[in-house]
């Protein structure tokens, strides 16, 4: 885990002055857009293998988290000295993705 973390902080110092860079929880992400099954929820949106790892349903969950935030339907939780982490507001953002009024 510390390699991963590590190599997270890398990449991060590469790119963070041509894009913004997010942090999310997908299990928070998950819960709060009411997917019971994240393979289900996500078939909704993508074409999601039936065998995929938990971590290719995690990567969903947080591009779908990425673009409802581009969408303005995200909070920012946390502080800029502990760091920033942004989460879907409710299982309702899920209507602009589905253009529903």
């Amino acid at each position: 885990m510390k390699m991963l973390t590590l190599r997270g902080i890398k990449l991060s110092s590469k790119i963070k002055n041509n894009y913004e860079l997010l942090e999310s929880h997908p299990r928070t992400a998950q819960k709060i857009l009411e997917f019971k099954d994240p393979l289900s929820g996500l078939n909704q949106f993508f074409e999601i293998h039936d065998n995929a790892t938990e971590h290719e349903l995690d990567a969903g969950i947080l591009a779908l988290t990425g673009w409802l935030y581009n969408k303005n339907c995200c909070i920012k939780l946390g502080d800029l000295d502990e760091g920033i982490i942004i989460i879907p507001t409710s299982a309702k953002c899920l209507d602009i993705v589905n253009d529903k009024p």
